[in-house]
C-alpha cells in the first residue's frame, strides 16, 4: 500500500498530467472552471526519465507455467516499436493479416479449417513510450499440445517473413484501420485520448491531424 502511495504522490501532479476538454464551450468560460477545481492541487517534483529500461531482452526467453486450468495457451512475444516510431503503424498492419477475420493467417491456419488445432488465436501489437511488444497466441482445443500450437504460430510467423503479405490482405488490413480511426473520431473521448497520448507520448497534438494521411 505505501508503494502505491508513494508511487501516486511522485506521478499524480499537475506538472505530469495532461488535461484536454472537447466540446462546444467558451475558452473564458473552461479556464474558471479548470482554475476552480485545479488551480489549488499542487505541483510535485520535476519528474525525470533517466533513459535506462530494465530488463532488455537480448535473446529467446522461455516461460513454463502450470495450473488448473482446462485449456493449454501459448503465447509468443517479439520486441516491437515505441509509440511514434517511423514504421510502428507496420505492426498494427501485420496484427490485423494474421487476425482479422476468418480469412486472417492465425485465424484460417488454426481455427476455421478441416483440421483445427486452437479454439483461439490472436495477434496484437502494443506500442509503449519507450518500447512495445508484438504478441502471438494460441488457445488449445483441447486436443492440441502446447508444442503443436507453437509450431504452428511459428509457422505462420516465418512464412510472412519469407514469403510477405499480398496486395489484397494489405488494402484489406488498411481499410479495417481507416475504419477503425474514423469511428473512434466519431466520439468526442476518442478525439480527447487521441490529443492527450500525442501530447502525452509524442509532444505534437497536430498529429491527429495526420491520421488518415
Amino acid at each position: 500500500l505505501e508503494e502505491c502511495k508513494a508511487f501516486h504522490n511522485k506521478f499524480y501532479k499537475p506538472n505530469n498530467a495532461t488535461l484536454v476538454v472537447s466540446g462546444d464551450f467558451e475558452y473564458d468560460d473552461v479556464i474558471q472552471l479548470i482554475e476552480k477545481h485545479y488551480s489549488d492541487i499542487e505541483q510535485g517534483d520535476e519528474v525525470k526519465f533517466d533513459g535506462v529500461i530494465d530488463n532488455i531482452i537480448t535473446g529467446q526467453k522461455r516461460l513454463i507455467h502450470k495450473d488448473n486450468v482446462p485449456l493449454s495457451k501459448v503465447f509468443i512475444g517479439f520486441k516491437g516499436l515505441k509509440i511514434g516510431s517511423e514504421n510502428s503503424e507496420t505492426a498494427d498492419i501485420l496484427a490485423l493479416i494474421m487476425e482479422e477475420g476468418r480469412s486472417g493467417r492465425l485465424q484460417s491456419s488454426m481455427v476455421f479449417n478441416s483440421n483445427p488445432i486452437a479454439q483461439q488465436v490472436s495477434c496484437f501489437n502494443a506500442s509503449f513510450e519507450k518500447n512495445g511488444m508484438i504478441i502471438f497466441s494460441a488457445t488449445s482445443n483441447g486436443i492440441s499440445t502446447p508444442e503443436e500450437l507453437e509450431n504452428m504460430l511459428m509457422e505462420q510467423i516465418n512464412l510472412i517473413k519469407s514469403e510477405g503479405i499480398s496486395t489484397r490482405e494489405l488494402q484489406s488490413a488498411k481499410n479495417v484501420m481507416e475504419a477503425s480511426i474514423s469511428n473512434t473520431f466519431n466520439y468526442l473521448s476518442g478525439v480527447s485520448n487521441a490529443l492527450a497520448s500525442n501530447h502525452v507520448f509524442l509532444n505534437d497534438i497536430n498529429r491527429i491531424n495526420l491520421e488518415f494521411s
